[in-house]
């Protein structure tokens, strides 16, 4: 019966709320998920090149995402990236990625607490 209850809600996209109840009976689902999300030691960073490479503008990265992932990171090192509630204001000389949800602040690769 409970399986039934968290397929109901992955099929209505309430993913966050499945996993909750997931979690309430079985402690070790966070740490397999991070298993499985977790990027091999030599991911395809492409897409993501090409997202940055596609948002510089006068050598500022001008891009704000909903689908941010440390691969990000990997694509650029040392790119600065701002997330809420620090976003700075936006400025015509200075932008950087802004990450509105994904990964919290300063836990990009960690799933896990």
């Amino acid at each position: 019966m409970a399986h039934c209850i968290e397929e109901r809600l992955c099929c209505q996209g309430a993913y966050d709320r499945a996993l909750e109840l997931l979690e309430q009976r079985n402690f070790g689902v966070r740490r397999v998920l991070r298993n499985r999300l977790t990027p091999t030691d030599e991911p395809d960073l492409q897409v993501h090149q090409a997202l940055l490479a596609l948002s510089e503008v006068s050598g500022s990265c001008r891009l704000v995402t909903t689908n941010f992932d440390q691969l990000f990171l990997k694509a650029a090192p040392g790119l600065r990236v701002d997330s809420a509630p620090t976003l700075p204001v936006p400025r015509k000389n200075r932008w950087t990625l802004k990450r509105r949800s994904g990964a919290r602040r300063g836990q990009c690769a960690d799933l896990c607490e």
